[in-house]
C-alpha cells in the first residue's frame, strides 16, 4: 500500500503542470528603453488554455498584464509578451495558481 501511494504521488508531481520562462530579452540595445519581450511555455496543463500573469518589476512597481494563451498542436501552450520594465526582473504565473516563473534581464 505504502509503494502504491509512493508511486500516486510522484506520478502526480511529475505529471503537475510546468511554467518556464524561455526568454527574456530587452527590445532595443538602449538600455534608457524599457520594452522587453518576455517568452514561456506550459507543459502537462490540465486545459488547453490558460490565464497567464506577467508582472513586470515584481515587488516594486508591479506593472501586470493579463493574457489568455491556447495550446499548439504539440499540446503546450506558448506565450510572449512585450512589456516595460524599469528594473531587470519578470513573473510569470497561472492566474489564480501557485505556478510561476521568474527571471533577470
Amino acid at each position: 500500500m505504502k509503494l502504491f501511494l509512493g508511486l500516486l504521488v510522484l506520478s502526480g508531481s511529475l505529471f503537475a503542470s510546468q511554467l518556464k520562462i524561455t526568454s527574456f530579452t530587452r527590445l532595443t540595445q538602449d538600455v534608457r528603453d524599457n520594452v522587453s519581450e518576455v517568452c514561456v511555455k506550459l507543459e502537462n496543463h490540465t486545459s488547453d488554455s490558460a490565464v497567464l500573469k506577467f508582472i513586470a518589476d515584481p515587488g516594486k512597481r508591479q506593472g501586470v498584464t493579463f493574457q489568455t494563451a491556447y495550446a499548439d498542436s504539440d499540446g503546450a501552450i506558448k506565450a510572449c509578451q512585450v512589456l516595460a520594465i524599469y528594473g531587470s526582473r519578470v513573473e510569470v504565473q497561472i492566474h489564480g495558481s501557485e505556478i510561476k516563473d521568474s527571471r533577470n534581464i
